[in-house]
């Protein structure tokens, strides 16, 4: 997931246990990462709203419709009868959102070599979905922000008055 919404990444040569077969993988090059890794599909966040609640989910540990419809769309789900092996796995960094997704028949693994190809999308998915930087950083922002000043009002001690403040001065420049 991205601040401006969801994209799907495939690596083709994965072992059968799910690891990265040359270990671990190299980020810093965007042609290189780009042999490594392709992007098969970009579902935008229609607004910041849709952004904030999927995000919430997300960190809660909870696999939103939109996730799930765009999973669906582009990934075949087990079948809980059928006890046939997904042709795919799919690699997520929480292992909450990976028991939602599994539930849902998902074929979920999380691993460091995941949690390395995951880096190196977050660093290169801007060029690879055609997205200018600093719109992506706008997003980024906008959506911290959001969700900052969303778990403030929750704070059961309200000693957030001076958080919330900065983030309006914040907010404002």
């Amino acid at each position: 997931e991205t601040a401006s919404g969801y994209a799907l990444f495939v690596r083709d040569q994965y072992d059968e246990l799910g690891n990265i077969d040359e270990g671990a993988v190299q980020t810093d090059n965007l042609k290189d990462f780009m042999s490594l890794v392709k992007l098969r599909a970009f579902l935008p966040f229609t607004s910041a709203e849709v952004a904030l609640s999927n995000i919430n989910a997300i960190v809660a540990g909870e696999c939103t419709d939109e996730l799930r419809d765009f999973l669906s769309m582009h990934l075949t789900t087990q079948s809980k009868k059928k006890k046939k092996a997904a042709a795919y796995k799919l690699g997520v960094a929480d292992p909450k959102l990976g028991d939602s997704l599994n539930e849902l028949g998902f074929q979920v693994t999380y691993s460091q070599s995941v949690r390395d190809m995951l880096r190196g999308c977050r660093q290169h998915v801007a060029k690879m979905v055609k997205m200018d930087e600093s719109d992506l950083d706008k997003a980024r922002c906008g959506l911290g922000h959001a969700y900052s000043r969303n778990k403030m009002q929750f704070d059961p001690n309200r000693q957030d008055k001076p958080i919330i403040n900065a983030i309006a001065i914040l907010d404002g420049l």
